[in-house]
């Protein structure tokens, strides 16, 4: 019937719309994340980052090896629309959290985070970050205090799509050793309403173009 075909071709720019919007997902560009030490930590020290699973995930492993504190980067790349960064599992060799900065590498500006104590100004100097001034408050990530960021916590909401440096340094009185993973998501698209114009409008254009009444 004249409806039934309305409805199979609004069903099919349904399809189109959300192929679209498939298209567009925030996705982890794997082959751009890489780790790089900063400075401090001892013989045996290491700071590397990489791809994980699952999908939209990296991972961050850090050592002080025979030093007392390490800091380091992660650099990674989002494709495409806008994301949150989450922390997934968690992984440290004591209880204690570290420091996290999140750096935007299109115009090297800072960016606050939303999870974990609030550590204040984290301007760079030998006690966090060597060789950069970090112009934002850093935030705890770890199992103690309770108020550090843990396993689940979304460090940052609502990014574009872009290259990124995660910083983290671990002190004196943090874990000697750990990783932590850093998950991808892409910020919710009001799909609900996507959909009912995609059907309006395909339902409107097939009365139309069968002389039915609007």
């Amino acid at each position: 019937s004249t409806m039934q075909s309305i409805f199979a071709k609004a069903a099919a720019c349904v399809a189109v719309s959300l192929t679209a919007l498939a298209a567009h997902a925030a996705t982890l560009d794997g082959p751009s994340v890489s780790g790089q030490k900063l400075g401090f930590g001892g013989a045996g020290d290491a700071f590397a980052a990489a791809p994980s699973t699952p999908p939209n995930t990296f991972s961050v492993r850090f050592d002080t090896g025979s030093g007392r504190r390490i800091a380091g980067r992660a650099d990674f790349t989002v494709d495409n629309g806008m994301f949150n960064l989450s922390l997934g599992n968690l992984q440290l060799t004591n209880p204690g959290s570290g420091i996290y900065a999140l750096q935007d590498l299109s115009d090297l500006s800072f960016i606050e985070g939303e999870s974990g104590t609030n550590f204040g100004p984290c301007e760079g100097n030998r006690d966090r970050f060597p060789g950069l001034s970090v112009n934002v408050d850093c935030r705890r990530l770890g199992t103690a205090p309770d108020t550090a960021a843990n396993a689940g916590d979304v460090l940052y909401r609502k990014l574009a799509a872009g290259s990124y440096a995660f910083l983290f340094f671990e002190g004196d009185d943090a874990p000697a050793s750990g990783s932590f993973d850093l998950s991808i998501s892409a910020v919710p698209t009001p799909a609900a309403g996507v959909l009912f114009g995609s059907v309006l409008v395909a339902a409107t254009y097939m009365r139309r173009r069968n002389g039915l009444p609007i």
